[in-house]
C-alpha cells in the first residue's frame, strides 16, 4: 500500500492539472487616449492573471484636464538676439515607458512667434525646424515622447527679437479599468477540462489586445 499524498505533492499535482487546462482569467481595458503612439504595454499587465486591452481611437488633442504638466511651462525667448540655445534640466519621479507629451506653443501670450530651430528631448528632435514653422503664433502642438529619471530640453531657436516659445512636458493619467476578473480556475487529477467565460466589451473598445497568465498558487509555490 502507498503513502498518503503529502502536502508538497498535492500542489505538484494541482499545478500540472491547471497547466493541462485551458484558462480564461482576468481581462482588462486599456483605453488610451490622444495622441499617445508612444505608450507601450502598462507595466501593471504582469500583476494581473490575464489582461486583455483595447485602445479606444484617438483623439485630435487633449484637452489641459486629461493631461498633468511635470515641467513647465517654460518660456523661452530671444529677447534683443535673432537666435539662442536653451537648456533646461529637470528630472521625473518614477517615469513609465511611454505616456508623455512634450508640447510645443508658438508665440505664446501674445508675443511674436520663432519662424525655426529644434527642440531635442535627450538628444532626440522632437520639434524640427519645419515643425516650429508650421506653427502659427500662438498655436500650440504636442508630440509623444519617452520621458527618463533625468531629461533635458535642447532648444535651439531663430526668429526676430523677442520671439518665443513656451515648453511642457506632459503625462497622461493612467486610461484603464478592469472589464472582467481576476478570475483563478482549479481542478483536481483527472482528463484536462476546457472552461470558458463570456463577457461584454464596453462601447468604443479597439484592438490591439493583450493576454497574460498566471499559472499555479496565488503564493508563487
Amino acid at each position: 500500500m502507498s503513502a498518503p499524498h503529502s502536502a508538497s505533492t498535492r500542489r505538484m499535482s494541482r499545478r500540472a492539472a491547471i497547466l493541462a487546462a485551458v484558462l480564461t482569467a482576468s481581462l482588462a481595458l486599456v483605453v488610451t487616449t490622444g495622441m499617445v503612439e508612444a505608450r507601450t504595454a502598462p507595466s501593471w499587465l504582469s500583476r494581473i492573471a490575464r489582461v486583455v486591452g483595447w485602445r479606444r481611437e484617438q483623439q485630435p488633442l487633449l484637452t489641459p484636464s486629461d493631461t498633468v504638466a511635470v515641467f513647465g511651462p517654460k518660456t523661452m525667448s530671444l529677447g534683443a538676439a535673432t537666435s539662442g540655445t536653451f537648456v533646461e534640466k529637470f528630472t521625473v519621479v518614477s517615469p513609465t515607458s511611454g505616456g508623455y507629451l512634450l508640447r510645443v506653443t508658438n508665440g505664446p501670450a501674445g508675443v511674436a512667434r520663432v519662424t525655426g530651430g529644434t527642440v531635442n528631448l535627450n538628444g532626440a528632435v522632437v520639434f524640427a525646424t519645419a515643425d516650429l514653422a508650421g506653427l502659427a503664433a500662438g498655436a500650440t502642438r504636442d508630440i509623444p515622447v519617452i520621458a527618463a529619471a533625468a531629461d533635458t530640453i535642447v532648444a535651439t531657436l531663430t526668429g526676430p527679437a523677442n520671439s518665443a516659445i513656451s515648453v511642457s512636458l506632459l503625462t497622461l493619467p493612467d486610461p484603464t479599468f478592469t472589464v472582467f476578473g481576476p478570475m483563478q480556475f482549479e481542478r483536481d487529477n483527472g482528463k484536462p477540462i476546457t472552461v470558458t467565460e463570456n463577457f461584454t466589451l464596453p462601447a468604443g473598445a479597439k484592438s490591439p489586445a493583450f493576454l497574460c497568465i498566471r499559472n499555479g498558487e496565488l503564493d508563487g509555490s
